[in-house]
């Protein structure tokens, strides 16, 4: 294991600047830092609520404004068609480089990834018809079924998955956001019906027969507004720490070397 004696560590040389200038840098850092924490704080403040939000408006517990109707007992595969997917033999050039988007489990998240439009490869339509693969419609909640069981996103454009997917194409489009938060929610559902000795996977059959609680679609479309204006909030949120992440560390750069000098108010 390697290591550092103390007495080299006190034998570097520093730049120092003068007291007054060392405590003027320290205060601006700590203001960055003061922001960074601000921020955290409210982006789990936002998280928590929109996980409060996602238990009760899609138990039908709590209902947005106008919605009253009863909820009817159902299943996804009557909401959706559970659709699998496949990969082209990678042997043949021609099946891959093409325009269909073709996703693995390893890229959708495990907080969900939301709108998604490109993938780290693509197939042709040569390559889809020849492999169990299949062209999903934009709307499609993507849904892994092995590895990370229940990791989701929705298709923006027309997508291909490989194997490790049991995806949900809603029978009405207008509950695209509905599923999409729902699985979200109740990713143990999917993980509890999962078998498999080496790993763990859920069929597309097991999916399907999921049971659920289902709002009429006008109801479905508020809630998935609802929640996925959380979700902006939350985005905005954390690119705004990205940021101030990134703007410290250049502070620290440019401050703690001397190639950026603070002014230093006079002493008398």
């Amino acid at each position: 294991m390697k290591n550092i004696p103390k007495s080299r560590v006190l034998d570097l040389e520093i730049p120092t600047p003068s007291a007054p200038e060392q405590r003027s840098i320290a205060n601006a850092i700590t203001t960055a830092d003061d922001l960074i924490a601000t921020l955290e704080r409210l982006t789990a403040k936002k998280q928590a609520i929109k996980q409060g939000m996602m238990q009760q408006l899609l138990t039908g517990r709590t209902r947005l404004p106008g919605f009253s109707g009863r909820w009817l007992n159902s299943t996804l595969g009557a909401i959706a068609r559970v659709s699998g997917g496949g990969t082209p033999s990678t042997r043949i050039s021609s099946f891959w480089g093409g325009g269909i988007p073709w996703f693995t489990p390893a890229e959708i998240n495990a907080e969900g990834s939301g709108l998604v439009s490109s993938s780290e490869r693509t197939i042709t339509r040569e390559g889809l018809a020849s492999s169990a693969a299949t062209l999903l419609p934009a709307g499609t909640v993507l849904v892994t079924s092995r590895a990370s069981i229940g990791n989701c996103a929705v298709a923006a454009v027309p997508v291909s998955t490989n194997q490790g997917f049991t995806s949900l194409v809603p029978r009405d489009s207008r509950s695209t956001w509905f599923l999409y938060y729902w699985i979200q929610q109740y990713r143990s559902e999917l993980e509890f019906r999962a078998a498999g000795s080496t790993f763990l996977e859920i069929s597309a059959s097991k999916v399907a027969a999921i049971s659920l609680r289902q709002p009429n679609l006008e109801e479905q479309v508020a809630i998935g507004i609802a929640i996925r204006d959380a979700d902006a909030e939350i985005d905005t949120l954390d690119n705004c720490l990205t940021k101030a992440r990134a703007i410290k560390k250049g502070m620290m750069q440019q401050l703690l070397t001397g190639r950026t000098r603070l002014p230093v108010a006079a002493t008398s």
